[in-house]
This record gives C-alpha cells, structure tokens and sequence, in this order.
C-alpha cells in the first residue's frame, strides 16, 4: 500500500535538509514524498528543489510543488489532490519523524473490528528538551498529553498523522480558509 507524506513549508530553509532526510529514511516502502513551497520569501524553494526526485532515483520517489502564500490548510490540499498513495501523512517542516513513523501508522490503521472503518490515524510527537525551563517543561507537557491519547481517539491532529486519501477527499479535504487547526477540523469532518 502505497503512503505519500506530505510537507509544507514557508521561509523555512533552516529546516528542510534535515525533515527531508528523516522522511527519505522512513524504514516503511513504498512510499513518495510531497513537499510544497508555500510561497517562501527566503532559498527554501531552490532548497527544496534539490531534493526533487520524481523518479525515485534515490529509492523514494520526491516531488516538490510551489504555490503562492496561501498558508498550510491550502498546501496540504495540494499535496493531497497530487498525491498518488491510499493513505497520506503528514508532517511539518521542523519535525524529524522517527524512522519508524509511517510503519507504525499503517500497523495501527487496520480495524480493530469488523464494524469498524479507520478513515485516520495519529501518533505520539516528541519534543527533545533543551537547557532551557520552557523547552524542559514543554517537552514533558507534550509527553504527558501523547503518552494519555487512548487507541481511539476522535481527532487525528498533530504533525504525525495520516488520513485515508478517498475519505480525505470525500469530505473535501483540508480547507484553505483554516490558518491554524487544519488537521482537527479535517478529523470533524471525517466523524460527521
């Protein structure tokens, strides 16, 4: 079963060297990767673009797309109308998924029943600490938040989750007009 994740970025070029190396070294196969420029004012773009890869040369296939400032919700959409896997992931620019990241949510996307339909699936994030008291503290909240999530759960958000493309599809997607919390008024959607 193919997985496509998806990435955006905007002015965030400090980051897509190591995000994209974290998601070529996802153990699960097979696998594409789309990441979006949404409308970066610094090098991302031209970053980017060293990374594409359509044909997979390097073992994954990489396509990078471009699209004016028009905020995340609107380049997780494209990312997902060009996206060619039945499920899509998704993350965000400044995360290092974890090598088994994808592995563990296609494990954990098979029903638990036979009444059951799994439209979307999220996982832990991990914040690394610094030496900082915030950094600290936020990494432990964050921690304490993932480690209480039960097996069900109503919303798939966070920069870990994947989605059933036709089911993602069917209830439209992610919406543009959304600037923040995207992924949890995609999850309502997918309940209603």
């Amino acid at each position: 079963m193919l997985v496509t994740i998806t990435v955006c970025v905007r002015d965030g070029v400090q980051w897509i060297d190591g995000c994209l190396q974290a998601l070529l070294n996802q153990s699960y196969r097979p696998l594409e990767i789309i990441a979006v420029d949404d409308g970066s004012s610094d090098q991302s773009c031209e970053t980017l673009l060293k990374w594409h890869d359509p044909e997979g040369k390097n073992g994954i296939p990489v396509r990078v797309m471009s699209q004016n400032a028009l905020g995340l919700s609107a380049g997780r959409r494209l990312a997902v109308e060009n996206a060619k896997g039945d499920w899509v992931a998704i993350t965000d620019i400044d995360v290092r998924p974890e090598r088994d990241w994808i592995s563990n949510l296609v494990a954990e996307s098979n029903p638990v029943s036979a009444n059951e339909k799994v439209v979307a699936v999220t996982g832990r994030t991990i914040f690394e600490s610094a030496d900082d008291v915030v950094s600290l503290v936020r990494s432990v909240e964050i921690a304490q938040k993932y480690r209480s999530r039960p097996r069900r759960t109503s919303l798939a958000n966070g920069p870990c989750s994947m989605f059933n493309r036709e089911a993602l599809l069917n209830v439209g997607s992610f919406d543009p007009l959304w600037y923040h919390a995207e992924d949890m008024e995609v999850s309502l959607k997918l309940i209603e």
